[in-house]
């Protein structure tokens, strides 16, 4: 029913980059990739929310396309490089392809970054023990794409 909803959202306000963006992250949440067509659509009508790419990098990492999540990612942390979520959602890719010097840097400017949210301090936390993680072991196999 959300599909159905944000479908309608989106024809009666075709120029609204936020109903673009609800419906790729309904879609996505269905496992169905048209949401990435949203997510572009949102991001050409306003560029100026990088949560907008930051759930495309998401979505595209629950479809395990690393290509595609570093479309988004890369694209968004050009126009926002102080941006500490784009720094961490890009380490973790790094992570995910076994390129922990990669991630290390990325997890390192996202500490001294930006954190536009609430919680901002827990987000800031969350990513300090990542680091630490990242520096002292080695990501298992397993999660590597």
């Amino acid at each position: 029913e959300a599909v159905k909803a944000f479908q309608c959202a989106v024809e009666l306000v075709p120029a609204s980059a936020f109903h673009h963006h609800n419906l790729g992250l309904a879609l996505a949440e269905q496992a169905d990739r048209r949401a990435f067509d949203s997510f572009d659509v949102a991001l050409r009508l306003d560029r100026h929310h990088p949560e907008f790419a930051l759930d495309a990098v998401r979505a595209a990492l629950q479809f395990r396309d690393a290509t595609l999540a570093h479309r988004y990612v890369d694209a968004a942390t050009e126009a926002y490089p102080n941006s500490a979520t784009l720094r961490a959602e890009r380490a973790y890719l790094a992570l995910l392809e076994n390129r922990p010097r990669d991630a290390l840097a990325d997890l390192e400017t996202a500490l001294a970054g930006d954190w536009h949210s609430d919680a901002a301090a827990e987000d800031r936390a969350e990513v300090g023990n990542f680091w630490q993680f990242v520096h002292v072991c080695k990501l298992p196999k397993k999660y590597i794409i």
